[in-house]
Order: C-alpha cells, then sequence, then structure tokens
C-alpha cells in the first residue's frame, strides 16, 4: 500500500515520450507537406488551371494532417498523470520502468471524507471516554495525519 496524500492537478506519473515525441514530429512534418501543396494548388485552383477535384483533394490532406497533428498531440500530453481529484494513493498497479498498457489503471486513488475507526482502549480508561466526545486519531498509515472526529459508540468490540 503506497498512502500517499496527493492534491487535486498533482503529477503523479510521467510515461516514456519518445514514441509520442516522435509521433508529433512526423505530424509537423506531414502538416508542412499539405500545407505547402494547399498553398501551391490554391493558386492554381483560383487561376482554373488545375480542375476541382484536384483542390479537394489537396484540401482533405491538409485537414487530415491537421487532424492527426492534434492526436499527436494530445497522446503525448497524455503522458503525464495528473490526480483528477485530492486524495490518497491506495494502491500502485505498475512500478517505475514498467510497460503500461492503454486503459491500464496505474494508480487507485480513494478520497477520505469520512473515517470510522475503531480504537482499543486500555481497561483502566475507557470510564474516562464519553460519547460525543472529540477525540484526535494520528494514521501512521497516512504518514501521521491527524484527524479529529467524535466518538460514537462505546463498547466492548471484536
Amino acid at each position: 500500500m503506497i498512502n500517499m496524500a496527493t492534491i487535486k492537478g498533482q503529477l503523479l506519473a510521467t510515461l516514456d515520450t519518445a514514441a509520442a515525441r516522435s509521433s508529433v514530429d512526423a505530424a509537423r512534418a506531414s502538416l508542412r507537406q499539405a500545407r505547402d501543396a494547399y498553398d501551391r494548388l490554391s493558386t492554381l485552383h483560383d487561376a482554373g488551371s488545375i480542375p476541382d477535384i484536384k483542390f479537394v483533394e489537396t484540401e482533405t490532406g491538409l485537414q487530415q494532417a491537421q487532424s492527426s497533428l492534434a492526436k499527436a498531440e494530445k497522446n503525448l500530453a497524455d503522458c503525464q498523470l495528473y490526480a483528477l481529484r485530492a486524495g490518497v494513493i491506495a494502491e500502485r498497479s505498475i512500478e517505475p520502468v514498467a510497460n503500461a498498457m492503454p486503459g491500464m489503471v496505474a494508480f487507485k486513488l480513494i478520497t477520505v471524507d469520512e473515517i470510522d475507526a475503531k480504537i482499543a482502549v486500555p481497561e483502566n480508561e475507557i470510564g474516562s471516554i464519553f460519547l460525543k466526545q472529540e477525540a484526535l486519531i494520528e494514521a501512521t498509515a497516512l504518514g501521521g495525519e491527524r484527524f479529529t472526529g467524535k466518538i460514537e459508540t462505546k463498547g466492548v468490540g471484536g
């Protein structure tokens, strides 16, 4: 169990970006080529020197190149894993330098809004504890984080 407290938007992990960066570079090169073809054929199309179908093909190629670049840039951005909300990492499903597959769960992030805690109290101290009394609990599993609460029940537990 990891038990690392996180804040919303905190960077949790970075995936290897080499392949994603290469895809962005290739998509940018394709876009430059498609834009150049569009600019050259646009002048010829306006002058009536090429058929409409050829110009439409060039326009389509430019749109596809723009779309490919947007997808490649999103894939590169997705190499950064951020906490969607504040919470505690309860479980890590992958180890550093391990290969991660798309859709694979990397972390189990839980929120700790309300905790029910059962605490053993020595018999000679039980008489000094009352219902609705405020209690301070230190959670060693959460790095010594302290929580306050109220005593709801008192009795012999198991």
